[in-house]
């Protein structure tokens, strides 16, 4: 979602007045005069489902003027088709909107002016600044819904922005009616990533297009298959994402049978979103260009209107993607990220000689690493940098490298910003980095300092133990996976799907293991599955009935998840992470404070007794005063 949406969304009762009803519809496949005659060197396609960030902020009109200011239009070798709904109003002021064939415009009954509608997805042609004619103009093509019969009017909330469907029909309509050499893609709205997908429309804002849905509609159209016969023919110039979140290596692998380039924020977008005119008026120059520098002007543009320009103050990230080169086998680094997770895998099902399973790089690397909004995105190349350091698990003394090293520096590489890579190109607002740290850089060297974002980020489980989320990241992966054509990349999500459920069961039976022994008094040696079985199945004396036991409500459907579910072997498994779990959790008998008395003030030294430093994530501390010893101190110092 953009920055300026709040994350609880309230029932609403919404009446709108006042406004002419249209009836008219321009049939799929006429092809409008503007439109006839050689086919033009692009058409771009912007789907914009407005919802509150139109209603609340007028957020789509801004970005709308930005289109018509940019001077792409002379000719006819650039083409862009705009789809308007997902919002109860717009702000697009009447000067900007045409209607040459008397389809409908609506009508404002309070002031006589022309406006989008509200209660019909519509579709225009947008001309810029320099368009001859009717320059910084929208064009009535469509004025009451795309997915109806010829002549026939679809409502709104019957064609919403976030089913498939609709978006798939808009495509076609550009392809049949604005014939090019190359199609553009541009989907507008509030963005989840792989769990979260794309889009919130107004008409009914609990349906959001789905990981799986977003595959179906780029896959199952005329400009990937032109012949309509199930066989890919074709590909997207671009898909872009005017969004947030969407910059993961989830979607970045299931989206590039379906395109060229991909352009997407890993980041939480700010609410102006991307920045238009820029990168139209290079096109508007050479239609023929480059495509990933043509996504450099995107990234660029972005960034300076952060820092500089109207937004400047607020923070985000943008990255372009060549998807082709990104999964080429040259690269390697879709067998990168799959022996990544077989390690990851190995780390949390392989005991060493001692008899220990290792898993505490991974949960340490992902404290470290920039986490994007909902916390369990985290940046790539963060990760695979600091996965690469053994400083918990150290082979020998002082190597700090580990199984993970190598596979972290190809990774490094690939995602490198280096002038000589053009696989991807990314920008992150200064803000938005690391911690001082110790991480390694992508020729394998050791650095101290920040890192920056690296332009794409994986699903994984950040500190917060959070059941919810890997259930959810499972379903979505798992709906994405029956969409997706068999390969590499499918096995790869298919394998890291099941890691992360692990890596999850692991954080979720440590908690139960440290409350068991700090909060119940269990001692160390009671503890295994059964008994933490048994815990999880506790009911609090407010709850009144099992299903509302911790494992009725969130860690079974977990287990629901293992290909095997609750067997024997995952029991024993778990178990034997359990026990190690249990020897190893921190006591409050194992913590002593020493108070050092100063001219200033107090400070105190926390001591770990007998503990083993890899399992400690961090430290915390409570500081209990009364109010008026408080206020005295802060009045002082």
């Amino acid at each position: 979602m953009k920055r300026i949406l709040s994350a609880f969304i309230s029932f609403m009762l919404i009446i709108v007045i006042g406004l002419s009803q249209v009836v008219s519809a321009t049939p799929i496949g006429k092809t409008p005069a503007a439109a006839e005659g050689e086919k033009a060197k692009r058409t771009i396609l912007l789907y914009i489902c407005g919802a509150d960030l139109e209603e609340d902020y007028a957020m789509a009109t801004y970005n709308l003027k930005q289109v018509l200011n940019a001077r792409f239009s002379a000719d006819e070798d650039v083409r862009c088709v705009v789809m308007t709904g997902g919002t109860y109003e717009w702000h697009m002021e009447s000067e900007y909107l045409r209607d040459p064939d008397d389809l409908g415009l609506t009508v404002s009954e309070f002031t006589g002016e022309s406006m989008i509608s509200y209660e019909y997805n519509q579709l225009w042609e947008a001309k810029g600044a320099d368009d001859p004619e009717h320059p910084s103009t929208l064009t009535l093509l469509d004025a009451d819904g795309i997915t109806g019969a010829p002549g026939t009017a679809v409502p709104s909330e019957d064609e919403l922005m976030t089913d498939p469907e609709t978006l798939k029909a808009f495509i076609n309509y550009g392809v049949m009616n604005y014939p090019a050499e190359k199609y553009d893609l541009i989907l507008w709205d509030h963005g989840g990533g792989p769990t979260g997908g794309f889009g919130m429309d107004e008409h009914d804002y609990w349906i959001y297009m789905t990981f799986a849905d977003i595959i179906d509609a780029v896959s199952d159209n005329l400009v990937v298959d032109s012949d309509s016969d199930g066989v890919p023919d074709g590909r997207f110039d671009f898909i872009d994402f005017d969004a947030c979140l969407m910059s993961s290596v989830e979607l970045c692998f299931a989206l590039a049978d379906y395109t060229d380039y991909y352009i997407a924020s890993p980041e939480t977008e700010p609410g102006y979103g991307q920045y238009y005119t820029e990168w139209l008026n290079r096109l508007g120059v050479d239609p023929d260009c480059d495509t990933f520098e043509l996504g450099k002007i995107f990234v660029d543009s972005f960034m300076d209107f952060y820092a500089d320009g109207e937004g400047e103050g607020d923070c985000g990230t943008l990255s372009v993607i060549d998807l082709q080169k990104l999964i080429a086998p040259e690269t390697g680094f879709v067998r990168d990220l799959s022996d990544l997770q077989a390690v990851m895998d190995a780390q949390v099902h392989t005991k060493d000689a001692s008899g220990e399973y290792f898993f505490y790089d991974e949960l340490a690397s992902v404290r470290d690493s920039i986490q994007y909004d909902e916390k369990n995105f985290i940046d790539l190349g963060n990760l695979a940098s600091l996965l690469s350091i053994g400083v918990l698990e150290p082979s020998e003394e002082w190597d700090w490298s580990n199984d993970y090293t190598q596979l972290s520096c190809h990774i490094l590489q690939t995602l490198s910003q280096s002038e000589k890579n053009d696989i991807i190109y990314a920008g992150g607002s200064d803000s938005i980095e690391t911690g001082f740290l110790v991480y390694r850089d992508e020729n394998g060297e050791l650095q101290l300092g920040t890192m920056p974002v690296s332009g794409i980020y994986i699903c994984f489980l950040s500190d917060n133990v959070n059941s919810d989320f890997a259930v959810e990241y499972y379903k979505a992966i798992s709906g994405a996976l029956e969409k997706m054509p068999e390969g590499d990349r499918k096995d790869f999500l298919n394998a890291y799907r099941d890691t992360v459920v692990d890596y999850a069961l692991i954080k979720c039976t440590g908690q139960a293991v440290s409350k068991m022994i700090n909060a119940e008094g269990y001692d160390k040696s009671e503890i295994n599955f059964d008994s933490v079985y048994e815990y999880w199945n506790e009911v609090p004396s407010y709850y009144p009935d099992d299903s509302y036991s911790l494992w009725n409500r969130k860690i079974k459907q977990l287990f629901d998840c293992k290909p095997d579910g609750l067997s024997d072997d995952t029991k024993a498994w778990i178990d034997g992470i359990i026990r190690q779990q249990a020897e190893e959790a921190i006591t409050q008998s194992d913590i002593t404070v020493d108070r050092i008395r100063y001219d200033y003030g107090d400070e105190y030294v926390l001591h770990l007794n007998n503990v083993n430093e890899r399992v400690v994530q961090g430290a915390e501390r409570n500081i209990y005063a009364e109010l008026p010893a408080l206020e005295d101190y802060i009045d002082k110092y």
